[in-house]
C-alpha cells in the first residue's frame, strides 16, 4: 500500500513533468539577504525537520486543495515558518525517487526525507518530500539507495499533483545534486 502510494506520487510527478509552471497567486515576501543566509543555514542543518508541519496544518492544506478544486496550493495557506523558505537558495539532503529520465540523466525527481520512503516501500508524508526539477541544463545521476545533497531555490505553493493526494507543493529548482553517502 505504501509502495503503491509512493509509486502513484512518482508517476504523477512524471505525468505532470514535475514542472514548476504557474507560480502561485500569492507568494511569500522574499526575505532580506541576511535572513536568506540564516534560512539556508537552518535548512542545511535541520533538513526536512525544518519543514515539518503538524497534523492540523497538513489538514488545512488538504482543505485548501479541495477549495481550489484540486488545482493549486497558494503560498499563503502554508504556515509562515514554512513560507519564509520561499525563494531561498538551499541545500538539503535526502534520497531520490527518479521521475523523468533521459538516457542516464535524471531531469526531475522526488527528494524524500528518508530511504525507507525511497527504497523500502514506506510512503512519505506530505511534508517529507520535495518535487525537484533540475534547472538550466543541469541533471542528476541516479545511484540506488544513495543519500544525496541537492542545491537550488526552494519554492512554496503551486499546482496540486493528484486529486486525493495533496502534497504540500514544496518544490525546488535545482542546479546541483551530489551523492554524499553511498549505499552500504
Amino acid at each position: 500500500m505504501h509502495f503503491a502510494r509512493t509509486l502513484l506520487l512518482a508517476s504523477a510527478c512524471v505525468a505532470a513533468a514535475c514542472s514548476p509552471e504557474g507560480p502561485s497567486t500569492t507568494k511569500a515576501t522574499s526575505p532580506e539577504p541576511d535572513a536568506r543566509a540564516e534560512l539556508a543555514a537552518l535548512l542545511a542543518r535541520e533538513g526536512f525537520a525544518a519543514l515539518r508541519m503538524s497534523e492540523e496544518e497538513l489538514a488545512s492544506l488538504t482543505e485548501a486543495a479541495k477549495a481550489s478544486g484540486w488545482k493549486e496550493l497558494r503560498a499563503d495557506v502554508f504556515p509562515e515558518r514554512i513560507r519564509r523558505f520561499d525563494g531561498v537558495s538551499v541545500r538539503i539532503e535526502g534520497w531520490m525517487i527518479p521521475g523523468r529520465v533521459e538516457g542516464r540523466k535524471v531531469l526531475d525527481f522526488m527528494l524524500v526525507r528518508d530511504n525507507a520512503a525511497c527504497c523500502f516501500g514506506a510512503s512519505p508524508k506530505d511534508d517529507e518530500w520535495i518535487q525537484v526539477v533540475m534547472a538550466g541544463g543541469a541533471h542528476a545521476s541516479y545511484a540506488r539507495y544513495a543519500k544525496i545533497a541537492v542545491e537550488g531555490v526552494l519554492s512554496i505553493g503551486g499546482p496540486v499533483l493528484v486529486e486525493g493526494l495533496a502534497p504540500p507543493a514544496l518544490r525546488m529548482s535545482a542546479t546541483r545534486c551530489d551523492v554524499i553517502e553511498a549505499p552500504r
